[in-house]
This record gives structure tokens, sequence and C-alpha cells, in this order.
């Protein structure tokens, strides 16, 4: 069943406390409509390389090329914290994710690409996506949602919108959007250490923990393996928006 949720009032000092240290790698093709400029005002960096239209299996090879080496380029104290990609640049973000070059968590608007990109064990993905989408319909993406990937790790938050999703431009959703992201990445540390050093079963997402008074989380493009971090109880689940 869909849960219907209606956001109300500002998400105060303390969300956007956690994320205005950020630094977001951001998709460059399909960012528009207002989307990376309020994301800007959020987060302390945003890096978009520059790629080409991913039309080809080789322009998208070579986009997930010029991203992978800003990750590597990215890892350490100067990470990044988030993967962004909006309409066709989840096409390379997809890529980037089944390749296994990006781990961390991964927020995905409008996003074409999600099948690929929710077929991923140990991902954990925000899809926000609006109803009346007609380049990837909903029950696409709902059924990547629900089929797709760990249980637990994948987020589906839908806005009675199209494919432009104005719906969203609001620094107040977008706080949203960046906290469930990642709340969902406390949740996938611990599945990725297992399937990286070759656990037969998936490890079962612990009981609810109390929330850390401040999060302060793994930059990635560094070693999974390292990361400390504190995760909660999830559910596959889908969240609905009406603006």
């Amino acid at each position: 069943h869909t849960q219907h949720t209606r956001m109300e009032g500002n998400s105060g000092d303390g969300v956007r406390g956690e994320v205005s240290g950020w630094r977001v790698l951001a998709v460059q093709k399909g960012l528009g409509g207002g989307k990376e400029a309020i994301l800007r005002t959020l987060v302390r960096e945003v890096v978009t390389p520059e790629i080409p239209e991913p039309t080809t299996d080789e322009s998208v090879a070579e986009g997930v090329s010029v991203l992978h080496n800003a990750i590597t380029e990215g890892s350490g104290q100067s990470g990044f914290d988030l993967l962004f990609a909006v309409s066709r640049g989840g096409k390379v973000a997809a890529q980037l994710i089944q390749k296994g070059l990006w781990t961390g968590p991964t927020l995905l608007i409008s996003a074409l690409g999600t099948t690929m990109c929710c077929n991923k064990p140990g991902q954990a993905i925000v899809l926000a996506h609006g109803t009346e989408d007609g380049t990837n319909p909903i029950h696409r993406v709902r059924e990547d949602a629900e089929t797709l990937g760990t249980k637990g790790l994948i987020e589906l938050v839908e806005f009675d919108d199209n494919h432009s999703l104005q719906a969203i431009n609001s620094a107040t959703t977008f706080l949203d959007l960046l906290q469930r992201a990642h709340r969902l990445q406390k949740a996938a540390v611990p599945v990725q250490f297992h399937l990286k050093h070759g656990s037969e079963t998936t490890p079962a997402l612990a009981p609810s923990a109390p929330a850390a008074s401040k999060a302060v989380g793994p930059r990635y493009g560094g070693n999974p393996a390292a990361r400390l971090a504190l995760f909660g109880e999830l559910t596959n689940k889908q969240t609905r928006i009406d603006s």
C-alpha cells in the first residue's frame, strides 16, 4: 500500500545543519528546472563534471569514466556525501552504481534508468518521481522500487506532478529528500560490508536505534569497510507527497 503524507512547514535548522557540510556529486546532464540552484543553497558544494549527452552506450560510458575519476580524486577528506541525478542523468548514475563505482547514498529525481539503479544489492536509493511522468511512467518505477535491490534500501517518494517535478522545488522538500537518502544509507553500510566480504546471507536490518544528536556521514570514495554508521529498522516503502 502507498502511504500518503503531506509535508507542511519548515524542516528546521537541525536538518539543515546535518547537510550543510555535504559535497554532492551531481550528474550534469538532466539538471535544470531550478533543482541544482536549490541544492546549492543547502549543501557546501555541488560538483558537476562536464560529460557528454548520454544518448549512446559510448557516451554513457564516457560520462561514467569522468564521474569515476571525480570520485577517485575526491576520496578522503574531500570525498562526496551524495550522488544526485535528474532525468536522463539517471542513465549515467545507473552505470556508476551497477559497476560498483559508487556505493554511497543516492537521490534520483524523475530519473531514467531506474531499473538498473535499483537492481544492485546493498545500494541505498531515494527515488522522487511524479505520478504523471510520461517519460519514465510511475508504474515502471513502482515495480522497480518494489521488486529490485535489497529490501529496506529503496524508497520511492511520489508527487502529483509530471516529469519536470516542479513540486519538489522548495528548500523544505529538498531537505526532506536529502535526509531520507542519508537515513537509508545508515542501513546500507552493514549490508554492503557483508556483500563485499562474501557472506552467504544478507544481514537483517537492525532494530531501531536512538538517533544521533548530529549526523556525521562518511564520505564516499574511500574504504567502505572502514565506515561506521548508526542504522535503524527500515522497510521497502513508497511515500506519496501531495503538492
